[in-house]
């Protein structure tokens, strides 16, 4: 069923509202908030060029309001990675950045934090945890690198 809405102010607003509504609960980057947009859009009788309008208007009001930052989002992401009690690798915080639809160079930048020796420390954590044959598997599927695997085994087997 399609809506429309004669005053393009309040068409406007009520996309805003909707918007802020799913920005408020976590925070999201600008792929997903145009994904929304045109969630939300689809069910309003618009022409391509209007619609194309109105989410630009929307997201430069949140990009001028700091509301929506990919760089902010990413730079979070990665710290909270870093620092966080889930031992995840390099390769999965790049992968997951760029389904979020972070722009590459925003990752590259980004990502500087997450050096190899944080790598190594997350793999040899989750190390820790498993036991025989398929520890380099195990590592491997949680996307760390050869040479990281290679230095957790390393250290693993010269502890026993």
């Amino acid at each position: 069923m399609q809506t429309t809405l004669n005053n393009k102010d309040d068409l406007l607003e009520k996309v805003y509202s909707k918007i802020m509504y799913f920005m408020a609960h976590k925070e999201r980057t600008e792929f997903e908030v145009e994904r929304k947009f045109d969630f939300i859009l689809k069910n309003y009788a618009l022409s391509s060029s209007r619609r194309e309008e109105l989410k630009n208007q929307t997201l430069q009001s949140l990009r001028e309001s700091k509301l929506l930052d990919d760089e902010r989002y990413a730079e979070t992401y990665v710290k909270q990675q870093v620092n966080g009690i889930k031992a995840v690798s390099r390769r999965k915080v790049v992968d997951f950045l760029r389904k979020k639809g972070v722009p590459v160079n925003i990752i590259e930048e980004c990502v500087v934090d997450f050096d190899e020796e944080v790598e190594f420390r997350n793999a040899l954590k989750l190390g820790k945890t498993r036991k025989g044959k398929d520890l380099y598997r195990y590592l491997a599927s949680k996307g760390f690198s050869s040479d990281v695997i290679r230095g957790v085994v390393d250290t693993l087997a010269e502890v026993k």
